[in-house]
C-alpha cells in the first residue's frame, strides 16, 4: 500500500535489488531508483503500480526501461501506465528505442505518438473480425465432421467390447 517514497530514502544503502512492486506509486523519483541502478546491478522491480505517465517520469523511458530491458526483461511484463486514460494499462515497454519524449506531450499530440513511433510507422490499427458465410459453413462442416467421428468411434468402441465379452464366454 505503499503511496510515496522519498527520494533520499536509500541514500546511504547500496542495494543489489529493489522491489517496489504492487503498491499504490503513481510516481517514482529518478534520484531514489539511478542512485542504486547501474548498468550491472539494475534490479528494480516497479511493476504492479499505478503510474501516471507524465512528463516527471519520462526519465523511466530514458534511462531505466533500457538497463532492465538488457540485464532483466522479465522486470518490464507489468510494468505499465495508469493515467492517462489513452495508454492506460500499456506496457512502457513498448516505447523502448523510440526517440521522442512520449510521455511529454499534450493531447493532441499524444494520440499521433500512439500511432505513429519515431520513423513514421504506424504501429496501432483496429482489427475488427467478422464472421462470413464461408467461415460459418466451414465450422459447421468441421462440427459435424467432428461430431459423426466421435459417434463412429463410440459405436465401435461398443462392438470391439461385444465382440470380447462373446470371446471371453465360458460355457
Amino acid at each position: 500500500m505503499l503511496s510515496f517514497i522519498h527520494e533520499d530514502a536509500f541514500k546511504h544503502m547500496n542495494l543489489c535489488s529493489l522491489d517496489l512492486s504492487n503498491n499504490q506509486l503513481s510516481y517514482v523519483a529518478q534520484k531514489l531508483i539511478l542512485h542504486n541502478c547501474t548498468s550491472v546491478t539494475c534490479r528494480i522491480n516497479l511493476q504492479g503500480n499505478p503510474f501516471k505517465c507524465n512528463c516527471a517520469l519520462q526519465w523511466m523511458l530514458n534511462d531505466l526501461i533500457p538497463k532492465l530491458y538488457s540485464a532483466h526483461p522479465h522486470l518490464l511484463d507489468d510494468l505499465r501506465c495508469s493515467w492517462p486514460l489513452q495508454i492506460s494499462d500499456m506496457r512502457m515497454v513498448h516505447w523502448y528505442g523510440w526517440k521522442d519524449q512520449i510521455f511529454c506531450t499534450n493531447e493532441s499530440v499524444f494520440n499521433e505518438n500512439l500511432s505513429m513511433n519515431a520513423a513514421g510507422v504506424v504501429t496501432h490499427e483496429m482489427i475488427k473480425l467478422d464472421s462470413s458465410p464461408g467461415l460459418l459453413v466451414a465450422v459447421g462442416i468441421a462440427t459435424t465432421v467432428l461430431t459423426i467421428l466421435i459417434i463412429v468411434g463410440i459405436i465401435w468402441t461398443q462392438r470391439i467390447i461385444m465382440k470380447k465379452r462373446r470371446v471371453n464366454r465360458k460355457f
